[in-house]
């Protein structure tokens, strides 16, 4: 008899009561099956219906789910988004699925052609933990699509303070408020207002861009490349 954990779902618990659940909201059966194997294969992953003690889910893991769709399947999603959460793969980098996918709500993104198990679990981690992982496709639109080109000459780097640019490194980081809060010791009020005065400087319309022009630019360094 087939032993393989619920078609769909699987529960990846981090360590003690720390877990959340993941999701594989697809339709593409191929895809799918690889993406459950992978998240079999990672320490620690388990059927969704119980915990390895043989105790039933709890409810708070609910609230902690990590959808993960692919970008080819989101213009003909019917209804809501089934998760707060979503971590889409880029199976298709064609201009209008990327700007789907970047209006989907998604908290990360993962290219199709660089999924393994370490980069899947390197990207549920950091949506657990409040990261917002973006794969260079989407950074590549973003940048091509949010504002016309112009020669690198003719760029100015915007006048930032000292704590902005400290803000903007962090959300180039991928990190959300609340962690950016935590790192520099300032509420998520003073945050939030920090950001809104880099969009507003950078002429972005959200965090994902500003933080790839950041990059392009040179404002701050690439996050983990020298």
């Amino acid at each position: 008899m087939d032993q393989s954990p619920a078609v769909g779902s699987a529960k990846w618990r981090t360590g003690g009561d720390d877990s959340f659940l993941v999701n594989t909201s697809i339709d593409n059966e191929v895809v799918r099956f690889g993406l459950e194997r992978m998240l079999q294969s990672i320490p620690r992953v388990h059927d969704p219906g119980n915990a390895p003690d043989g105790s039933k889910r709890a409810d708070a893991d609910i609230d902690r789910t990590i959808t993960i769709r692919l970008v080819s399947e989101l213009a003909g999603a019917a209804g809501p988004r089934p998760a707060r959460r979503s971590l889409v793969v880029l199976d298709s980098t064609r201009p209008e699925d990327l700007a789907t996918a970047a209006r989907s709500g998604a908290v990360g993104f993962l290219d199709l052609a660089e999924l393994t198990r370490e980069t899947l679990q390197d990207a549920l981690t950091q949506i657990d933990r409040g990261k917002t992982p973006t794969s260079d496709v989407m950074v590549r639109h973003l940048l091509n699509t949010g504002r016309p080109a112009r020669p690198a000459q003719e760029r100015e780097q915007p006048p930032l303070t000292p704590r902005e640019l400290d803000v903007l490194a962090l959300l180039a980081d991928g990190m959300s408020n609340k962690l950016i809060a935590r790192n520099l010791f300032i509420s998520a009020h003073g945050v939030k207002r920090l950001v809104s005065s880099i969009l507003a400087k950078l002429n972005c319309p959200n965090r994902t861009l500003a933080a790839a022009r950041a990059i392009e630019e040179k404002i701050v360094k690439r996050p983990n490349l020298p």
